[in-house]
């Protein structure tokens, strides 16, 4: 009897599709609405594609990304994304048949990804991974996993470096609407194996985090208008930088405080600007109110953060919608409480212990990773700040695990090994 071939992952029929998507979706459809313009021509894109296969390394700025990548390198690419993705039901079944993204889950290592990847590109296919793993809150890099450059040495294939470019100021993670002006992409360079086969692990991610590097405070002023420029500016800045409040801040217009009238303003090319701060990148502004906010919770260690939101689980291929949830957040742990009327007053509480990951989804999502239970994903209202979440899961991780004797450092913005923020 004949051996049956064993399954492959790299399909011709992604091809198609790419080239399908290409054409009669992206162009006609998204390319005029995103206002982007690919920095590569057919011709130079059907010269390049024969160096490969590549692993793709690039910044992450947008949920679009993927798409806007594909789209300029006018090839399939293999990315690496969120698992959740993978629980839409027909959805998810279309995108796998389509596109064959490679599962990871958010914030944790996953040995099967790194699989899935060696032998995509075993079978000549292009790696794409977002370093990463977050889309930029502030227009800068997010804080990178150390796993990189261990995958490039299993890997050995060239490193197609990859950079957008004012894609941020287009559309903002904290924003809801998309605003006026041009974007594009561009391969920046192309890193062969022989140049980085001598280099350690350690200086192989100092390269890459190095290259993706396309701040847009960094590039000359291009301007992106909107009708309501601070519009949910207060999902990245939730706190004062005047008098320290927490929840006080709206933007619209404006970014404004109710607490204290601290008035701000954002302007087109990304800056804010107030009479106590002057002009300052929203990358400035963040990494003060981090400290701030870290400050914060270590003098009020009683604060529980509340807020409602519909609470989904995320199962293997599909999705619970148990509905309307209160979640509370504090030293103890974390708590959800049913509000709908069929399971009201219903809740669950888990240690801190408990939770082994969390994430930002999206622009107003979140992801608890739980031990030994299916994950949760909490969806809420515009007006509510992800990132706030977020920070506050990190600062009360670490001092728990301070107080357990795990590491040395009681504040996350002593510990070397912890980013604060994402």
């Amino acid at each position: 009897m004949k051996k049956k071939k064993p399954a492959t992952l790299v399909k011709l029929r992604h091809r198609f599709f790419t080239w399908f998507a290409n054409w009669f979706i992206f162009r006609p459809f998204w390319r005029p609405f995103i206002h982007y313009r690919p920095a590569l021509s057919h011709v130079e894109a059907r010269k390049l594609i024969k160096g490969g296969p590549y692993l793709i390394v690039s910044n992450h700025v947008t949920a679009l990304d993927p798409v806007l990548l594909t789209a300029t390198l006018r090839t399939p690419v293999y990315f690496v994304a969120s698992e959740v993705i993978f629980s839409m039901g027909f959805v998810s079944k279309l995108l796998q048949h389509t596109f064959s993204p490679i599962p990871k889950s958010k914030s944790m290592p996953d040995i099967s990804t790194v699989v899935s990847m060696l032998k995509i590109s075993k079978e000549g296919g292009n790696v794409g991974v977002f370093v990463e793993g977050n889309v930029s809150y502030t227009g800068g890099l997010a804080a990178m996993p150390e796993s990189i450059g261990k995958i490039v040495k299993m890997m050995k294939r060239p490193l197609l470096i990859f950079n957008f470019h004012y894609l941020y100021l287009s559309s903002p993670r904290w924003a809801a609407k998309r605003r006026r002006g041009q974007a594009y992409g561009a391969v920046k360079r192309i890193i062969a194996p022989e140049e980085y086969e001598n280099l350690q692990i350690e200086e192989i991610n100092q390269l890459i985090f190095k290259e993706i590097d396309a701040n847009v405070y960094h590039e000359p002023p291009r301007a992106f208008k909107t009708r309501h420029m601070a519009e949910h500016l207060h999902r990245l800045v939730f706190m004062c930088p005047k008098c320290g409040s927490v929840g006080s801040m709206h933007g619209h217009d404006d970014l404004v405080c109710s607490h204290c009238g601290f008035h701000a303003v954002f302007d087109q090319y990304g800056y804010l600007t107030s009479p106590e701060f002057g002009k300052q990148t929203l990358i400035e502004v963040d990494k003060k109110m981090k400290l701030d906010y870290e400050k914060f919770l270590t003098k009020n260690p009683n604060y529980v953060l509340k807020l409602s939101g519909r609470l989904v689980m995320i199962l293997k291929k599909t999705r619970k919608r148990p509905g309307q949830c209160d979640l509370a957040l504090d030293e103890s742990g974390l708590t959800f409480t049913m509000t709908n009327r069929k399971q009201r007053g219903n809740s669950e509480h888990f240690d801190l212990e408990q939770v082994m990951a969390f994430a930002i989804q999206g622009k107003r999502r979140f992801l608890f990773y739980i031990r030994g239970q299916y994950t949760r994903m909490v969806e809420f209202d515009d007006d509510i700040s992800p990132y706030q979440v977020l920070l506050t899961m990190q600062i009360l991780k670490q001092r728990d695990n301070f107080k357990k004797g795990v590491t040395s450092y009681e504040l996350v913005s002593n510990d070397p090994r912890q980013y604060l923020g994402l």
